[in-house]
């Protein structure tokens, strides 16, 4: 059992200053290193401009801990010092509600294992006392039309609490297409910021923070729901840098780019910072799980923007492994667990390893106060929470014709033997970097030979890199010593001595080639086109977009009209896109890049989807299909995912089954294993695996 002694990692928020113990009184009994042992990172939510204090009130008269006196000049304009403060937070209204509320959680998750309501009275708030009131469906503030469904109604009462509580926000991890949007809304409307957080310092707005193809999403719901709201697009080139210009607005909504670039010219002392000199009253990340990894700037920008209330959207809060939830518990500042040390010895590393279950119960406990979720088949008083039309998922199996088999039967063999030659001389460790992109070319194979042929450099280095966040690299050290010699697809065993030969070519496959998958995506299409008489639309998602170019070819030649939504389009564009999928009745078809459409979208004017090429993680699956089947579809949804038969793709598919329980598991208490991809699995998937 650790030791409930063990030396915390200092809040950001308090510092000792020469000596002096700066904290407010109601916290210096808690235990902290001092400055010279472990020098504190001052906060970096405020500044002097033109000998101006923009602290708030509550630290204006708190001293200063370094300033320029004589802004230095670069590029010819002066740049703006950074001031370095020490922030002091409002004293605590009760003794049972401090700002340190979850102070004692480092202790308390010590002893779960003996007592695992322990926690409740700091950081649970029970969602079974919340009742649905048929009062609470209609918002004041919002559209008179507009009613909250039942299980809204219930967020509603929650996510106030929360506020009111000074509990400071929370997860809402909702299915997707559940409403989380509204929900948002709701809480921005009607938690307006009070006379007490003005004196405190604190603006009114609201910051959304959402990916840039949720933009508009936001705006029009925005005027949708809440008409009265003053909402502020922050996203291009021409936004502002002054931070009272976004004070001004009810909702300021920006993107996850704009954030961490802004981030960066704060730390450079440059004007166009805006985002970082504004004491936000409401932060809300919308697909929050895009801060997943908390090695990279785009968390770290997120975690510096200063509110006093933090909320996180997300269907997927674990999408791969039980540290997914770091960066959010960060976030919403869960403490000890926002400090990765503590995080990893109690929670990540225990789960990760499968030796403690006491991990999970720290883990359950604190997600069952902080985490709010509902999936589609939630029952709330005997009837699921919605009655969404029917969703069909039909696996087609697409078949090679003799020369496809033959091609497909070549490039096989000589990726096998590559991956072969590593694991024989014991370099799979040291370049598995080269097996996740010979695993990504044996993909593209399946797709169509001029894929593997032509591939897009740029798209493959971010697959490969977006595949490497999803190996689990902790795992390389673990090997057999072992073994066993694939079976090639001629029957013959894999060998090195096959290493030098030359990559296979597309060469005899000619421009105008089709492939099994393009034949069976244009039968399907053609199919919805007869049965529905032109009216049923269908989105054709796929991970490269050489393929939906390859796509777009053949039904450019049958006459078939549609529209692409890819990452390489502009905002405005990409909402020209989405306008004309919606309204012009003659595109029944768009292809859409799952990377750059997968997320976040709603495109509940198809109710037919075609996964063209399959992945081991579900998520992403789940997520692109969600864009369809949610809340506002009123037609039976098919889905159709495409694999080729005795490919890669079938091992791809078994794997699949096998990582979907994960995440189910980690939100619902049972003892997981990471859900990450391990080496052994990856080399599974050539067909080799440990004697």
């Amino acid at each position: 059992m650790p030791s409930t002694t063990m030396q915390q990692k200092p809040r950001k928020s308090f510092r000792f200053l020469d000596g002096v113990d700066m904290r407010p009184p109601w916290l210096q009994d808690v235990k902290q290193e001092p400055a010279d042992t472990v020098p504190p990172k001052p906060r970096k939510s405020f500044r002097v401009i033109d000998g101006e204090d923009m602290k708030p009130p509550w630290i204006a008269n708190k001293p200063i801990v370094s300033v320029v006196e004589s802004p230095p000049v670069r590029h010819g304009k002066p740049k703006i010092p950074k001031l370095k403060v020490v922030p002091i937070e409002k004293p605590p209204v009760s003794d049972n509600n401090t700002a340190d509320r979850e102070s004692t959680l480092a202790d308390n998750l010590s002893i779960l294992a003996d007592d695992p309501k322990a926690l409740l009275p700091d950081v649970i708030t029970h969602h079974d006392e919340y009742k649905v009131l048929k009062e609470l469906e209609t918002v004041p503030g919002f559209a008179p039309h507009v009613k909250l469904l039942p299980h809204q109604t219930i967020a509603r009462q929650w996510m106030a609490h929360r506020e009111r509580e000074n509990r400071r926000g929370g997860i809402v991890a909702d299915d997707m297409g559940l409403g989380k949007t509204v929900q948002a809304l709701v809480r921005v409307v009607e938690g307006r910021a009070t006379t007490s957080d003005r004196k405190e310092g604190w603006s009114g707005a609201t910051l959304i923070v959402c990916p840039a193809a949720l933009i508009r999403q936001w705006a029009r719901e925005s005027a949708k729901f809440a008409p009265g709201l003053r909402v502020l697009n922050h996203h291009d080139s021409k936004r502002t840098s002054e931070p009272r210009i976004l004070t001004n607005a009810d909702i300021v909504i920006t993107t996850y780019g704009i954030v961490k670039s802004e981030y960066n010219a704060y730390e450079a002392g440059e004007l166009r910072s805006a985002l970082f000199n504004v004491p936000w009253l409401r932060i809300i990340l919308d697909e929050a799980h895009e801060i997943r990894n908390r090695k990279t700037a785009g968390a770290e920008a997120c975690w510096e923007l200063m509110g006093k209330y933090k909320w996180c959207l997300t269907g997927t809060p674990i999408q791969n492994k039980v540290e997914d939830l770091y960066p959010l518990l960060n976030f919403i500042d869960v403490r000890p667990l926002n400090d990765w040390d503590i995080f990893n010895e109690r929670i990540a590393n225990p789960v990760k390893r499968g030796i403690d279950i006491t991990a999970m119960k720290r883990l359950h406990v604190v997600l069952n106060g902080v985490l709010m979720r509902r999936r589609k088949d939630t029952m709330l008083n005997g009837t699921v929470i919605v009655k969404l039309p029917p969703r069909n998922v039909h696996l087609v199996l697409c078949r090679f014709t003799k020369e496809e088999r033959e091609f497909y039967r070549v490039v096989e063999e000589w990726i096998v033997n590559q991956v072969w030659e590593l694991v024989e001389i014991g370099e799979v460790q040291s370049r598995y970097i080269n097996v996740l992109t010979w695993l990504l070319r044996l993909r593209q194979a399946c797709d169509h030979p001029r894929l593997f042929h032509r591939p897009d450099e740029d798209e493959t280095e971010t697959n490969v890199k977006d595949a490497k966040n999803e190996v689990d690299s902790a795992e390389f050290t673990v090997l057999p010593h072992r073994w066993q010699r694939p079976i090639l697809p001629s029957g013959a065993r894999a060998s090195s001595k096959a290493r030098g030969a030359r990559m296979p070519t597309a060469l005899h496959f000619p421009p105008g080639s089709d492939s099994a998958k393009v034949r069976e995506i244009l039968k399907i299409l053609w199919g919805i086109h007869k049965q529905s008489g032109g009216e049923d639309k269908t989105i054709v998602y796929s991970q490269w977009t050489g393929m939906l170019d390859l796509i777009g070819e053949f039904l450019a030649k049958d006459g078939m009209k549609f529209v692409r939504y890819d990452g390489g389009l502009k905002i405005s564009q990409r909402d020209k896109v989405l306008d004309t999928l919606e309204r012009d009745t003659s595109v029944t078809v768009a292809l859409v890049s799952l990377k750059a459409g997968g997320v976040g979208l709603n495109l509940t004017m198809c109710n037919n989807v075609i996964l063209t090429d399959p992945w081991w993680n579900p998520a992403s699956e789940d997520q692109a299909f969600d864009r369809v089947h949610r809340l506002g579809q009123e037609r039976p949804v098919t889905v159709y995912k495409l694999t080729t038969e005795n490919t890669i793709e079938g091992r791809i598919l078994e794997l699949q089954a096998k990582k979907r329980a994960v995440a189910v598991a980690a939100l619902s208490g049972e003892r997981i294993k990471s859900q990450k991809m391990t080496l052994e699995e990856l080399l599974a998937l050539f067909g080799i695996r440990p004697q």
